[in-house]
């Protein structure tokens, strides 16, 4: 992830050369003295050092010249994101001369060089190798990322003033350079080189994508973004089964859903920076253009795809799209990935149905470097250094160079530094799509049926693609990439109504499957991603098995993980623990001592492991849950010898409910259920090494579609509850509704009070051959019954702060509330 070079081949590298010629012309450079600069070193806490930095660089001489030459310093006053924890930090950033904000926020779309300021020496230095610099490590990847989200980059370069000593680094989607941390109180010169350096620039070689052009309020395409987000009379309801009359449409006045028109009116408020993106074409050399402004969804990290979405604005169409702005790893050994682009103009030309629409896509001519200098280091391609030396500084004195082993423990293995054998470093290349439907996320589902419909959708479209004569696997199933689309349907002469449908989406990670002598796939390996929520909705044997072939029982295996997921977090059931449930089977990997696995500690970053909760569920057809409940003093009210066998064992198992407390009436148990049962006769024939001809029918259930979308069709048809939707039980506790006592009871405390009879599920007294889960035998408060009567969504409820959110961040779920500005 991170390249160590020396400061003087930073700046012969990345920063124009003086040349000969001007080196006698020290007029175009100010002299910076050792008084100028004396009260930095001598500053006392953060403030004051950004204070003084801030008035020593803006302040100019009485001809006007300045240290930055057309650029000057402005601070931020608080926390630069306030999702973040801890106290405020300062922080600085160098803005246009003619563009620099005096409001004290930071503007993170005008933004050049940002400047980290700290006083806490090597504690604070995320470059530094001492233990205790981790947490600034992961204090500036969230920096970064943060202000990469807000901009159109392909680098960005950053300055750390830690007391007396700057270390400067430059970030891509690949990692990070840096340099030494120089001394300059010490020796000005490379405080005084690196600014005037910097001035010279162009906008690209300062990191900004030239195929990005920042809108002002006086361009036209500015105003013409304004006017579309108003609503309009012609804009459709997206609520499902509503009956409406279309109305006319016209060029200027496009029919178009409400909700859409939402979107795009939410992504340019607050004033966010909006640009004019370029996706190529064919030839080259023109671009189509597209207006977009703050993502709808940003991935987490500052390295790796980082993958942004956006509501877009066709020109030539004069309608809404949905632009993807992302990075593909460039990789020589994934010979069978194609680009998304590809994939979905194989499936438009064969009419696969829910799949999107591909408009345009291209490969940008943009490169990450830190992979190439990277190489640089290990025997590959050397990189010249040649600059002016800062050994000595201005009175003659040798000039220290304070850096406490610059490259070592934490960095030098993501490095290749001594000690350590070179890891690989993925480089990026800059991709972008675009695409006619703009749909809704997952968890927009209303009812239980809505949920299983979208899913059933996109199992038919992933059916159809693997049907086409270049056999297709998505290779990507996941909570993020099913989406729904609401779709008019004619239901007489002039009335339409509204039909939510599923659309699978993301086909950046598709592979073909080609057929060699028969039904035996390729024998190319596919090489694992950690990328994006993959591992999360990533069946168990992908996940133990990281290099075998793509498979389609795997693939169905993730939709039921997205099922049980969306099932577990938004549905009525009988889980008493939400959040550690879903954090043991779709989180991290929880080492021995109950700590998660820190992501900043290796590199390369560690394969995703099963969780242990996953694997044992996919091997039992059980859908457990964490931490059961258990009982003292005898059988719950209403409850069943099984129900209490099943406690005692620990094989508590996840459910759906109706508002009465019966889950044998709700149709997404019996697809969860018979499903599950598949795919545990599927684990255990593997565990006998049993040949997939000599397996039992239902134990190669899951090698075709049919039999899956055969049980979730019978599933639809019959009566589903309307109300089985409870709200976000991740991010909130629900309220319960008790037997004797009608009114609302809100739930602070594990000790829960007068709750509804629970009632045996007839279909688990027919289940056998289960094997008993083993459970660590610890102190529980003692509790009543599960909850199974839980509001609706729009009844009072109590909030509660999130208790995994480096597990949200995986999931993407932090990427969804809009980026502002």
């Amino acid at each position: 992830m991170a390249v160590y070079m020396s400061f003087n081949t930073f700046l012969s590298t990345f920063f124009p050369s003086p040349g000969k010629e001007n080196l006698g012309e020290p007029e175009r450079r100010l002299h910076l003295s050792h008084n100028a600069v004396q009260p930095l070193g001598e500053a006392k806490d953060e403030h004051e050092l950004a204070v003084t930095f801030a008035q020593l660089v803006n302040s100019s001489t009485k001809y006007g010249a300045t240290l930055c030459p057309g650029f000057n310093v402005a601070l931020g006053k608080s926390r630069w994101d306030p999702n973040t924890d801890g106290p405020p930090k300062v922080a600085g950033a160098f803005y246009p001369a003619d563009d620099t904000p005096n409001d004290g926020l930071p503007h993170w779309g005008k933004q050049r060089l940002l400047i980290d300021f700290t006083v806490g020496g090597p504690a604070a230095d995320p470059f530094d190798d001492e233990d205790w610099s981790a947490a600034a490590r992961k204090r500036a990847d969230r920096y970064i990322a943060h202000a990469l989200a807000h901009q159109q980059r392909t680098a960005l370069y950053t300055l750390l003033v830690n007391g007396s000593s700057i270390r400067l680094a430059r970030w891509d989607r690949s990692g990070v350079i840096y340099t030494e941390a120089m001394d300059y109180v010490e020796s000005p010169a490379a405080l005084r080189d690196v600014l005037w350096a910097f001035s010279r620039l162009s906008c690209e070689a300062q990191g900004l994508d030239p195929t990005a052009t920042p809108l002002s309020c006086e361009d036209e395409d500015y105003q013409l973004m304004d006017e579309f987000a108003k609503p309009r009379e012609t804009d459709l309801a997206e609520g499902e089964g509503e009956e409406t009359q279309i109305p006319k449409a016209s060029k200027k006045a496009p029919r178009v859903f409400a909700y859409v028109r939402r979107m795009f009116a939410e992504s340019i408020q607050d004033e966010g920076p909006r640009y004019r993106l370029l996706v190529p074409k064919k030839n080259g050399r023109d671009g189509h253009a597209f207006l977009v402004g703050t993502p709808t969804f940003v991935a987490p990290g500052a390295v790796g795809r980082a993958t942004r979405g956006y509501v877009a604005l066709d020109l030539e169409g004069g309608r809404f799209v949905f632009l993807k702005d992302t990075w593909l790893p460039q990789c020589e050994d994934n010979l069978d990935q194609m680009l998304e682009g590809k994939a979905l103009k194989k499936l438009n030309k064969a009419e696969v149905k829910n799949v999107p629409t591909l408009v345009a896509h291209g490969v940008l001519d943009q490169l990450t470097q830190t992979a190439y200098y990277w190489g640089a280091r290990n025997g590959r391609p050397k990189f010249q250094r040649a600059y002016a030396s800062y050994t000595e500084g201005l009175t003659g004195r040798p000039a220290s160079v304070t850096t406490s082993r610059s490259y070592g423990t934490s960095y030098s293995a993501r490095s290749g530094g001594s000690g350590s054998r070179p890891a690989s470093l993925r480089g990026f290349r800059h991709y972008r799509i675009v695409v006619e439907e703009v749909c809704m996320p997952l968890h927009s589902f209303r009812t239980g049926k809505q949920l299983l419909s979208v899913v059933k959708d996109c199992v038919d479209a992933h059916c159809e693609a693997y049907k086409t004569r270049s056999r297709i696997l998505h290779c990507d199933i996941g909570d993020g990439n099913i989406l729904i689309l609401p779709t008019l349907f004619k239901v007489r002469s002039g009335l339409y109504t509204v039909k939510w449908k599923g659309v699978l989406t993301d086909w950046e990670l598709a592979k073909c499957m080609p057929y060699i002598g028969g039904e035996l796939p390729s024998p190319r390996r596919r090489r694992p991603t950690v990328t994006g929520s993959w591992h999360s909705f990533a069946a168990a044997h992908a996940l133990d098995n990281p290099y075998a072939l793509a498979q389609v029982d795997n693939e169905l295996e993730s939709f039921l993980h997205v099922l049980h997921y969306n099932g577990l977090r938004y549905l009525r059931h009988e889980c008493t623990d939400v959040p550690q449930t879903i954090a043991a089977h779709f989180g991290e990997h929880i080492l021995e001592d109950g700590r998660v696995q820190d992501e900043h500690a290796l590199f390369p970053y560690p394969l995703p492991r099963c969780q242990p909760l996953k694997r044992e569920s996919m091997r039992e057809g059980v859908l457990h849950v964490a931490n059961p409940p258990r009982w003292d003093g005898g059988l719950p009210s209403g409850g069943s010898e099984l129900r209490a066998a099943q406690e005692k064992q620990g094989a508590y198992e996840f459910y759906v409910v109706d508002k009465d407390g019966f889950s044998n009436m709700h149709p997404l148990n019996k697809v969860l259920r018979t499903a599950m049962r598949w795919v545990s006769a599927r684990y255990q024939a593997d565990e006998a090494r049993i040949l997939p001809l000599l397996r039992a029918p239902y134990a190669r259930a899951m090698e075709t579609h049919e039999p899956l979308r055969v049980l979730m069709d019978e599933a639809l048809a019959k009566q589903w509850p309307d109300d089985d939707r409870v709200g976000d039980q991740l991010e909130q506790e629900c309220v319960i509704l008790g037997e004797e006592d009608k009114s609302l009871v809100e739930v602070q405390s594990e000790t829960q009070e007068s709750v509804g009879e629970a009632v045996a599920d007839p279909w688990l007294i027919q289940e056998e051959g289960r094997t008993e889960r083993r459970v660590q035998e610890r102190e529980k408060p003692v509790s009543e019954e599960p909850p199974c009567k839980r509001l609706k969504r729009d009844e009072p409820i109590v909030y509660r702060p999130s208790v995994f959110p480096s597990f949200m961040r995986g999931l993407r779920l932090s990427g969804r509330r809009s980026v502002r500005a």
